[in-house]
């Protein structure tokens, strides 16, 4: 499955913090602007708790890190009952290390999550990579073949590639 564009991700997040506080998807009042968060990709007011929340579309530790910086600079500004939260499709181990050490509260939306603040814990692992894309193939002989090297060695017009040129082009 294709990972979701910034703008379907914040139409799913605040159905993701529903579900994870236990609570129906429409007591989420979002809104893109709150005080002093005015960068924040989503605000969204959910059972008494503001989420400042900054999407970021990888789960690589140098995406996160920057997105949990701004999600602390803008939850600062907002107040002090904000917590700021790091979306990302997939959240990998190094990812939700990064969160953890910055006290930054963390979703995927693989259904993953880990939101710790006064008067609120949730810890959601386990779920698989739901947007994990296809690698290489597992052997040469594979479907795709074509992402085996080829050399052909030197072509000429009159000639075709033998054995015996390319045992004379190699210097011994």
């Amino acid at each position: 499955m294709r990972a979701p564009s910034e703008q379907q991700a914040l139409q799913q997040i605040p159905r993701h913090l529903a579900h994870l506080l236990g609570l129906a998807p429409n007591h989420a009042k979002i809104r893109r602007q709150m005080g002093g968060a005015i960068n924040a990709d989503a605000v969204v007011g959910l059972g008494g708790f503001t989420f400042i929340v900054q999407w970021t579309g990888s789960g690589t530790i140098a995406r996160v890190s920057d997105a949990a910086r701004k999600a602390l600079e803008q939850a600062s500004t907002a107040g002090k009952r904000a917590i700021p939260v790091v979306a990302v499709p997939f959240m990998g181990p190094a990812g939700r290390e990064r969160c953890e050490e910055l006290n930054v509260g963390w979703l995927d939306l693989s259904g993953n999550a880990r939101l710790v603040a006064p008067g609120l814990r949730v810890q959601m692992e386990g779920q698989p990579n739901r947007y994990k894309s296809p690698g290489r193939p597992a052997t040469a002989f594979a479907s795709k073949s074509s992402r085996i090297a080829r050399w052909s060695g030197p072509l000429t017009a009159s000639r075709p590639p033998a054995t015996r040129t390319f045992n004379t082009d190699v210097d011994a």
